[in-house]
This record gives C-alpha cells, structure tokens and sequence, in this order.
C-alpha cells in the first residue's frame, strides 16, 4: 500500500499511510456490517489528495499529510451543530487519548452546513466546550470535502 492511500467504507474515511508496518495489510482492511452477516471491502480510491483551500487550524500548525507518513491517519469531516457529528466525538477523544502515543492521527475537518458555523471564533469555542485536543481544520469553503468526494 502507498502512503496516504485513503479508503472508504462503512460510513468512514480512513487513510492508511504505511499501515503495512503497523501490522494491517489491505486484505485486513475489512470488517461486517452491523449485523454482521455481510462482509464489507474498503474501496482504495487511489493517492490521498494533500489538504488545500483550509482557512486556518485550531490546536495545531499547518498539518501536511506528508508529515504523517508511517501513521494512520483518521480524518473526521463534522460541523459543530450536527446532532450526529457530535454524537460521535465522545469515541474520537477516546481514540485519540488511547491511540495517539502509538500512532493514530486523528484531524477533524469541520465543514461547515450553515453559515454561522463558518465563524472560525464559533469553531474554536465550539472546539473548547467539546474539549477536543485533536488538529481541527477550516474547510469552510468545503475545498478539502470536495477532494475527498463527501457527499453527506
């Protein structure tokens, strides 16, 4: 597997940056659905596309995803008043406090859906009361959605 291939399956993005070292091979990218009847393939949809178009980062530097390589890297496209963005940062700071020293990358992609949440003083006060210790990027323009194909 290339650095910084990123697959897609199950509702999820991940990137796989040299996971061959880290023990997973494509072939163990795979899983069940939630009933675990029917096995789910995550598609390799080529070259990861390097961030671009951000309007800044809330608890990091400018991250490139050649700074990431030997990591996998979990990017969370999620906007601040989204009922299921929110429900599910509970389980990322939980990744994030527990797998971080071991090499998961987690980086929140806030995208926002209406125009208020495009304030990036709301994003980071949102960030705050969220307690999220993990790099957040400004997509606000949807530039990084749209090279990664999100369509929800």
């Amino acid at each position: 597997m290339k650095l910084s291939h990123f697959l897609i399956g199950a509702g999820a993005l991940l990137l796989a940056g040299l996971v061959v070292a880290g023990g997973l091979t494509q072939s163990t990218l795979t899983g069940f659905d939630r009933a675990g009847e029917a096995p789910i393939t995550l598609a390799d949809h080529g070259a990861a596309p390097e961030f671009r178009g951000l309007d800044g980062w809330i608890n990091s530097a400018p991250i490139a995803l050649a700074e990431t390589r030997g990591r996998v890297v979990l990017l969370d496209f999620w906007t601040y008043d989204c009922v299921n963005c929110i429900r599910t940062i509970p389980q990322l700071r939980r990744w994030h406090e527990r797998f971080a020293a071991r090499g998961l990358v987690i980086i929140g992609v806030h995208s926002p859906e209406f125009a208020y949440e495009r304030e990036p003083r709301r994003v980071a006060a949102a960030v705050r009361r969220l307690c999220l210790s993990y790099p957040v990027a400004l997509d606000t323009r949807h530039t990084v959605w749209s090279d990664y194909e999100i369509q929800f």
